[in-house]
């Protein structure tokens, strides 16, 4: 089975700096950190010394952990194919060649207001996808197509990746709220545009169930579609609207994901910062007995 690791949110504000992260994850028994959206690894930008990576590593990183994404405008993708060239740089640093790529929210102020909205319901225990159709007919009715020219543009951002960093591994990362950019069938509509440019998927166990509870679309849509070209996932368990839970305390079904996640992807557990390292262990474990095919 493939390694551990543990994911930069866990640290909170308890041990802000990455290379100390790296030391505690190692200690604790994982492989290394991953840097997702929403941590803080402070000292990331100065890069690390070999001598940090010799027992623990950077295995991948968000974009928005290198460069900070621009405010959703109507039209535009958040990075822009210039963008590349301040980012790889920074990825070079930290000796890590895997990049993801968050996909965002459809850019349309009241897609966004929406969607924040919905998330709230969600995130206060409702399930939107079963009470309230006209919360999410909202999105089906919006007038024009212009998340055609933001898919456009993340293309061009895509292209410009690949063509500066050819054996660079990239992921996207569909979002949990129903304004998303991303849905099961854009992302199809993708592949089939950038299919020759090898971008892969990463699978997020409880921002799926999120994005479940407010649209209906299960994560098993996502798991059927695109686990061939899945390169990791994000584990955490998902229920009353809370995120970061050790795996079985929720609703993500992790049998299913058993199913298909493929042998050679990346696993990183991610937990609140209030769990104790201890706990992190126990998950670790339970994961490998969960998943280990």
């Amino acid at each position: 089975m493939a390694e551990m690791y543990l994911a930069n949110l866990w640290f909170g504000k308890r041990a802000v700096s990455l290379a100390e992260q790296l030391q505690t994850a190692a200690e604790i028994g994982f492989h290394g950190v991953c840097m997702l959206s929403g941590g803080v690894s402070k000292g990331a930008d100065a890069g690390l010394a070999p001598s940090h990576t010799k027992s623990s590593e950077v295995i991948a990183v968000a974009a928005d952990q290198l460069l900070s994404a621009r405010e959703p405008k109507a039209g535009d993708f958040q990075w822009l194919p210039e963008d590349a060239d301040l980012l790889l740089p920074r990825l070079k640093k930290l000796r890590c060649a895997h990049i993801l790529v968050p996909a965002g929210l459809d850019a349309r102020p009241e897609a966004i207001e929406k969607g924040e909205e919905v998330l709230a319901r969600v995130h206060g225990g409702e399930q939107i996808q079963a009470r309230d159709s006209a919360a999410l007919q909202f999105f089906t009715d919006l007038p024009n197509l212009a998340w055609e020219q933001q898919l456009s543009r993340l293309v061009a951002f895509l292209y410009q990746l690949r063509r500066r960093a050819p054996g660079l591994r990239i992921s996207l990362l569909p979002d949990a709220s129903p304004a998303g950019l991303l849905n099961p069938r854009r992302m199809s509509m993708l592949q089939e545009e950038i299919g020759t440019l090898k971008i892969h998927y990463w699978h997020d166990t409880a921002a799926l169930e999120t994005r479940f509870m407010a649209t209906g679309e299960a994560p098993g849509e996502w798991l059927d579609g695109f686990s061939n070209i899945m390169s990791g996932s994000t584990l955490h368990d998902f229920s009353g609207g809370s995120e970061h839970l050790p795996p079985g305390l929720g609703q993500v079904d992790w049998q299913l994901l058993r199913e298909y996640l493929p042998r050679e992807a990346i696993r990183v557990l991610s937990a609140a910062p209030s769990y104790p390292g201890e706990i992190l262990t126990e998950c670790r474990s339970a994961l490998e007995s969960r998943l280990n095919p």
